[in-house]
């Protein structure tokens, strides 16, 4: 029932929730002893748990690693790629390679 309310409350975007937002199961289901467990339940004061984002992890991925290597020697080349290539320790055709996988120009 609380799942239902927060997400109806999420969904409806204006005004005050009715009986014909819920779906036709709950709409359907009258009983004595429910509706006071529903008016409370929709009076109910619900907060929703902070959300915290983890830290980003000091641990860089190899990949991403070797993305900003070939950036970096690239910038510090102008762009010559010959000479990128051997201060990467690497051949001018891993180079390419390595630049179309990564998307670096």
């Amino acid at each position: 029932m609380k799942h239902c309310i927060e997400r109806l409350s999420v969904l409806q975007s204006e005004g005050a929730l009715q009986m014909a937002d819920l779906p036709s199961a709950l709409q359907y289901y009258r009983s004595s002893e429910s509706i006071p467990i529903m008016t409370e339940a929709a009076t109910a004061d619900f907060s929703l748990p902070e959300v915290r984002l983890a830290p980003p992890s000091p641990v860089i991925s190899l990949p991403e690693t070797e993305r900003k290597a070939i950036s970096r020697a690239l910038h510090a080349t102008n762009g010559e790629r010959a000479h990128a290539a051997k201060i990467l320790g690497i051949g001018r055709t891993t180079l390419y390679r390595k630049m179309k996988e990564y998307g670096l120009g």
